[in-house]
């Protein structure tokens, strides 16, 4: 972390927080002139801080938290920083996944957490680029941005549980739903249609081939348990086949026609807590650690079940990975970093900084030099070096000029934005 720029807020667990905390704590009242004062004040101080240097930066960053807490703003950002200071990180311990995990999910109450499988080195870094980047930038936990972090193969497993668990409300509901409308439709277009079914399916498979099976497929119920068990018997269409065939039809046809009159008539019960992205596994090349899945939050890559030390090390050696994030030891930094850089697409879109007017004169400006300036990585478009700097920003004890730069207009923009 940048710690001459950060405001006092970031020493989670430290005796400056909990002063910090004590006076937010407070609760005001005022009238409509003692209001506008203060408003008058607030302005001032946001506009003090475009310009401030590194030192006055914190003292002014201070005034603009208190002033925003007594004209009631604080609120909404003060239950993040106490959850935190609750349950704060200990970069002493080494927990199990899981327990990082639980201490994620303390302070993302409402949001889906899920990287027990990461390797415990990568899930220590994982909670540690959260805790310091919520510490700092507490409004990012009540956006659309953080809605879920986990494993890519823990949050499939998480989808296939919801959609099981939506088909089993469904499932329910049709017991007492009257579907006939939509059973009758489709016993009609089955007994309407097999005859020509079964003769084009005979003539367009020849050789070897399962005739039950193409006939499943036809209808589309192949994967229903009732015809696997069939067809791994038989593959002879006999007449009880056909009945098999017929009912799981009729009762597939009526369900899909029902899910769809639930999307209308009561949509809540097809709608998870928390939405997953459809996405398709992960991506399995060298470098590809994590993305940010926007509007939802970070989806890790299989690379996190084993230690991020050496690869991202190796990055950072040749340039693919911006400076000074990592420690020389830590077997957690590599994975810290990593996040930090998930992170700040995350701030990104919550501030839609890629459409800042500052950071595309920065773009134009870095653009050839952005090897030197930041990393190769951060020189594929605007949002990688926007990632790039934040965590460079973020975490090096001495960040370079143009991470400094976007550091300080994120820090400006979340001023502007929240500071009301």
């Amino acid at each position: 972390m940048n710690a001459e720029n950060a405001p006092e807020a970031v020493s989670l667990g430290s005796s400056e927080w909990i002063s910090l905390k004590r006076n937010h704590g407070e609760s005001f009242t005022m009238n409509a002139v003692e209001a506008a004062g203060l408003t008058k004040r607030l302005f001032e101080a946001k506009r003090e801080l475009q310009t401030a240097g590194a030192v006055t930066r914190i003292a002014i960053t201070g005034t603009i938290l208190e002033l925003r807490k007594k004209l009631g703003a604080w609120k909404r950002v003060q239950a993040v920083l106490d959850r935190l200071a609750a349950n704060p990180f200990d970069e002493s311990k080494n927990l199990k996944p899981a327990e990082y995990v639980e201490q994620v999910k303390a302070w993302l109450p409402d949001s889906l957490i899920c990287f027990k499988k990461a390797e415990a080195g990568n899930a220590k870094g994982i909670a540690h680029a959260l805790a310091e980047v919520l510490g700092r930038y507490p409004e990012l936990a009540n956006s659309s941005e953080m809605k879920l972090l986990g494993t890519g193969a823990e949050l499939l497993a998480e989808r296939k549980k919801q959609f099981d668990e939506i088909e089993r409300r469904v499932d329910e509901m049709m017991k007492t739903a009257d579907v006939s409308r939509y059973q009758r439709f489709a016993a009609a277009k089955f007994d309407g249609t097999i005859h020509d079914a079964i003769q084009y399916r005979r003539w367009r498979c020849y050789g070897n081939y399962n005739l039950t099976m193409e006939l499943a497929k036809n209808y589309g119920v192949q994967n229903d348990k009732r015809i696997k068990a069939y067809v791994k018997d038989s593959s002879e269409v006999t007449p009880e086949f056909l009945t098999i065939l017929r009912e799981v039809y009729v009762r597939a046809y009526a369900k899909s026609q029902y899910f769809n009159e639930l999307k209308y008539t009561n949509p809540k019960i097809l709608k998870p807590e928390v939405s997953i992205p459809k996405f398709r596994g992960m991506d399995k090349s060298e470098r590809a650690y994590a993305y940010c899945a926007y509007g939802y939050g970070v989806i890790m890559t299989s690379h996190f079940r084993k230690n991020l030390t050496n690869s991202v090390k190796r990055d950072e050696s040749e340039s693919f990975h911006p400076q000074g994030t990592l420690g020389p030891d830590s077997q957690s930094d590599a994975a810290r970093s990593v996040i930090a850089h998930e992170l700040g697409h995350s701030m990104d879109a919550m501030l839609n900084l890629q459409y800042n007017a500052e950071i595309l004169d920065l773009w134009k400006t870095h653009k050839k030099t952005m090897r030197d300036d930041l990393s190769r990585y951060a020189g594929t478009n605007v949002k990688e070096m926007i990632a790039e700097a934040f965590s460079e920003y973020m975490l090096s004890k001495a960040p370079r000029p143009l991470a400094q730069k976007i550091g300080q207009i994120i820090d400006n923009e979340c001023a502007r934005r929240f500071g009301e």
